[in-house]
């Protein structure tokens, strides 16, 4: 075994305490053989009674390394600093636009306005079934709206009524409902003990073009420009009904609320469903004839949402 020569004293390594005091022994030293580093000397760690175990001298093959480590590490750090900010510019730009992206995926918004007819002081016309019972024309028009509306609403489309309860409901108030709504179609109910089957109205006014989104809506004439969406609506109704088989009449009249609207709107009139020899079978006041009439206007609300919703 070789000494150190003299003059070599161990120095202070990183988590060591002062000067490595030789405990138990002289430092051992041992030569190896290396092309690139004749000699150098590879210290052996050894017992230090301050540290209570191995002293803190590195060997030679490990500091190679750690240094080869620190390199690496200085290396991957100048690239992360160089794509970093890339990175965070990439994807801010991409937060700005998960908003517009969220927008042009979502539908949009389908919305029904539900108008039953009459109310409070105006009940409207006498509607009689085949036993002799009499129903006020506004006690129906709400009882459809509400199972209308429940119809719709299983389905998941919106609906906004012009009335919930027998109130009083001017013209002009239900056209602000319908227009303040920004609705789909709009559906004013009402019932009649002429005719058979369903009665569809549309406005009479003539088309007119359309006006610019931010265009104020004209009053008592703003069905005008839509007109032909209207026609379309109740060919959707019409469609739906007779494949209920329910007979369908459809027609052209002055309407006070619907002319004052800027939404397809039809009026939907129900009246006895009669025999082909004219006698009633069922009458509007009928709850059969009107959960029948109900599940066929829900099925063309829902077809013209579809065909609302087409490219």
């Amino acid at each position: 075994m070789k000494t150190a020569p003299q003059g070599l004293k161990p120095r202070s390594c990183c988590g060591t305490h002062g000067t490595l005091r030789q405990a138990q022994g002289r430092l051992k030293v041992v030569p190896f053989q290396n092309r690139k580093t004749h000699g150098m000397v590879k210290i052996v760690p050894f017992q230090n009674r301050e540290t209570h175990g191995m002293a803190n001298v590195m060997p030679f093959q490990n500091l190679l390394s750690q240094r080869a480590a620190s390199a690496g590490l200085r290396r991957i750090s100048r690239i992360a600093a160089a794509v970093l900010p890339a990175a965070l510019g990439l994807l801010a730009l991409l937060q700005s636009h998960l908003p517009l992206m969220a927008q042009s995926q979502a539908p949009e918004r389908f919305v029904v306005v539900l108008d039953a007819g009459h109310g409070g002081d105006d009940p409207g016309g006498r509607l009689e079934d085949k036993s002799g019972k009499v129903t006020e024309e506004k006690s129906f028009a709400l009882a459809l709206s509400e199972r209308l509306r429940s119809l719709l609403a299983a389905r998941g489309i919106a609906v906004v009524t012009t009335r919930a309860a027998d109130i009083a409901v001017s013209p002009d108030r239900r056209a602000e409902i319908a227009n303040q709504a920004k609705a789909q179609a709009c559906l004013s109910l009402h019932a009649t003990m002429s005719g058979t089957g369903v009665h569809l109205y549309t406005s009479s006014l003539a088309p007119a073009a359309a006006g610019s989104a931010s265009s104020p809506i004209p009053w008592k004439t703003a069905q005008a420009q839509w007109v032909a969406q209207s026609l379309s609506l109740a060919g959707a109704l019409n469609n739906a009904l007779v494949h209920a088989g329910i007979p369908v009449i459809t027609g052209s009249t002055s309407l006070s609320a619907i002319d004052s609207m800027g939404c397809p709107a039809v009026a939907v009139e129900l009246a006895p469903l009669n025999d082909a020899g004219g006698g009633q079978v069922n009458g509007p006041a009928d709850p059969g004839y009107q959960a029948h009439l109900a599940e066929a206007l829900a099925a063309a609300l829902v077809e013209w949402r579809a065909e609302a919703r087409k490219p």
